[in-house]
């Protein structure tokens, strides 16, 4: 755990990432974002707990708030603890 309890997430290893001394080399994103996933050093702290509001102010209801979704591809993505969910743009399946 954090000291400070905050989220920290991994997205990609680069393209050479060495672990346990050994060299690998990881030419695409994707794969780069994977093998983050899989490294477990993502860590998910307390949420912050915004109060969103229009622009004049007033509290937006938690029903007109923006829910994300996610496709198979983001269960094992470094970026999902941070990501806002599928803009639909086609790249994954």
């Amino acid at each position: 755990m954090c000291a400070q309890d905050i989220t920290f997430c991994f997205i990609e290893t680069g393209t050479v990432f060495i672990k346990d001394s050994k060299r690998y080399h990881l030419p695409k994103k994707q794969v780069q974002s994977e093998m983050a996933y899989k490294s477990g050093m993502n860590y998910e702290g307390q949420p912050i707990n915004w109060k969103l509001t229009d622009r004049f102010g007033r509290e937006i209801p938690t029903d007109e708030l923006y829910v994300p979704h996610y496709r198979g591809n983001c269960s094992h993505c470094g970026s999902r603890l941070i990501c806002n969910g599928c803009s639909d743009c086609g790249r994954c399946k």
